[in-house]
């Protein structure tokens, strides 16, 4: 069988004789297909050089974006380490408005707000994080989910408060709940030195310090109980205050009410003095409630 060939004449510019070249059909149809192999080839390094730029451009910008959200994470963080701290103060706020609202204080264990339970696998779980941004990523939301926590409790408990406070406006008029006095605070409740003997001893109530004379006012209504004079205390009063709560003032130079009167939140009941077992002009201002002596500084709410 014959094979078809091509015939090709070269025809030179000079009078050169003219050339005749014989290509089959067979290496026509190779160099068509290397032709386009070499095309194929160079096309497919072509766009895989270019989608390397491009995810290589990516890469960069993702890792960008990485910097980015755990540096924003990490203020997260530290804004979360910051509304720990002020939650953490209106719990104490919230302690104190729970005795003046005469409700039991919430046990340490109810405030941990625990959570828990088993570990599911997610079927369609993401990638995993790095080590390093896992823990960042998971101190943050565990401090928020505490956050949350805390902060419904919180919200539930002064639900309360204003509940019980709207319901009972009696107890709250009755219930200590300002400074006694202008002054500043020279010794609080706890044991202390005896500033005679600097011998520890438990101090039952607050010591505020001023000028002889200073205006000393009730902290919540009720009726005079007893006025008198001892060697320690010196001129005293005590008023009760009813729902368990009496309020003792000491070192008086003198009061101003007498024995049975009824006296109401802020009014003038007496005038500091150094009398009795004194260093200097003060009050000693205690709250008693059932009988025992508690801390006056859960009792001061409004120092005006």
């Amino acid at each position: 069988m014959t094979q078809k060939r091509l015939t090709l004449l070269l025809v030179p510019h000079g009078r050169s004789d003219i050339r005749e070249m014989g290509i089959s059909h067979r290496t026509i149809w190779m160099a068509v297909l290397a032709f386009v192999c070499l095309l194929g080839s160079l096309a497919f390094y072509t766009v895989g050089y270019y989608a390397k730029v491009i995810h290589e451009k990516e890469l960069r910008q993702l890792r960008s974006e990485k910097t980015e959200l755990l540096e924003c994470i990490e203020t997260m963080g530290e804004n979360v380490r910051s509304l720990g701290k002020q939650i953490g103060d209106l719990t104490e706020h919230g302690k104190a408005l729970r005795v003046l609202a005469n409700l039991p204080e919430i046990d340490e264990d109810t405030r941990k707000v625990g959570v828990g339970g088993p570990l599911y696998e997610e079927e369609n779980a993401v990638l995993p994080l790095s080590s390093d941004a896992e823990l960042l990523v998971s101190r943050v939301q565990g401090g928020l989910d505490q956050l949350l926590r805390e902060t419904e409790l919180e919200r539930v408990s002064l639900t309360e408060i204003e509940e019980r406070l709207t319901r009972d406006q009696n107890l709250r008029d009755h219930t200590p709940s300002i400074k006694p006095c202008e002054g500043y605070f020279s010794s609080g409740f706890g044991m202390r030195r005896d500033p005679f003997t600097g011998r520890l001893q438990m101090h039952k109530g607050l010591d505020i310090s001023g000028r002889t004379g200073t205006a000393i006012r009730v902290t919540a209504d009720g009726v005079v109980e007893a006025t008198g004079y001892t060697r320690g205390m010196g001129r005293y009063l005590i008023v009760d205050h009813g729902y368990g709560y009496k309020t003792l003032y000491g070192h008086l130079s003198k009061t101003t009410v007498d024995r049975r009167a009824r006296v109401r939140r802020n009014e003038k009941i007496a005038e500091m003095g150094s009398t009795g077992r004194s260093t200097g002009p003060h009050v000693h201002y205690e709250v008693r409630h059932n009988g025992r002596a508690v801390n006056p500084w859960n009792y001061i709410f409004v120092e005006e």
